[in-house]
């Protein structure tokens, strides 16, 4: 062979190595860069998650207190009065409006929070109802129908369920590893 052979045959087995390098360097660094990718998907997804744990626990804080309401509805505890655990109730249940309102505006101002949001404000105008019934009860002695006033509670604990599950639902959807 001549060294014209030899010398071509080099450079083009060199060129055909090189380009398979280069092509292995840059499918690695395409799967490293898909892998940080995710990475940083995962990490935003996290510290969100986290951001709405803290945001959604007064959320869950009142609908687990309606639940408990609900249930002390059933019955009056000894040297307790009628009258008495409603006016219990009604402190508790103001209360927790109150401290649920003050994170309201967070939740307005994060992204994918409307379900949550919109749950929230169903049971707070059911439980506000369910208030105004009783301060009318108190103030125009039992003019308003126990069975309504039933009725409204009964739709103040469907409320606080739907808004723990909704709740529970976004927190789970973000638990979920990103793919």
């Amino acid at each position: 062979m001549s060294a014209w052979l030899d010398f071509g045959a080099s450079v083009v087995g060199g060129a055909v190595a090189a380009a398979a390098a280069l092509g292995g360097v840059a499918l690695g660094q395409r799967g490293e860069n898909k892998r940080l990718t995710r990475a940083d998907l995962q990490h935003l997804r996290d510290l969100k998650g986290e951001r709405l744990r803290t945001l959604y626990e007064p959320f869950v804080e009142f609908a687990m207190l309606l639940q408990q309401v609900a249930g002390e509805k059933a019955y009056v505890m000894e040297g307790d009065t009628v009258e008495k655990r409603d006016e219990r109730h009604q402190k508790q249940l103001a209360e927790g409006m109150r401290r649920v309102s003050s994170v309201i505006a967070a939740t307005v101002i994060e992204p994918g929070t409307s379900k949550v949001r919109k749950a929230y404000e169903s049971t707070y105008k059911t439980c506000d109802r369910y208030l105004r019934s009783l301060n009318m009860n108190a103030t125009h002695h039992n003019s308003t129908n126990y069975e309504e006033l039933k009725k409204q509670f009964a739709a103040i604990s469907t409320a606080a369920e739907s808004l723990e599950s909704t709740v529970l639902s976004q927190l789970e959807e973000l638990e979920q590893p990103i793919q």
